[in-house]
């Protein structure tokens, strides 16, 4: 199977995943890769590919990267705030 990553055509197995296909250009990033488009969906790293499509890589200087990224400390803040304060709320806007 094949995939599109930056105009470049590359022969992948099916089930590789994205982390490691892209291990290079990942750790090659200046800045924090945290995520990839595949086929203009939204997926983790370790997402497996088992079709041919498109890849982009998501860091945190774009829009979809910053919200991710955002996200996920949100529900970090929250899963701690929970288990120190069990009855209370948290309400994040």
């Amino acid at each position: 199977m094949q995939v599109i990553y930056k105009k470049h055509v590359i022969d992948v197995k099916r089930g590789t995943e994205v982390r490691n296909l892209l291990s290079e250009e990942i750790r090659k990033s200046k800045i924090p890769v945290i995520a990839c488009r595949f086929n203009n969906e939204v997926k983790a790293l370790n997402y497996p590919i088992n079709s041919n499509g498109e890849i982009e890589l998501i860091d945190i200087s774009t829009k979809d990267g910053m919200r991710i990224y955002t996200r996920g400390l949100i529900y970090i803040i929250a899963k701690a705030f929970h288990e120190e304060y069990k009855e209370a709320w948290l309400t994040v806007n």
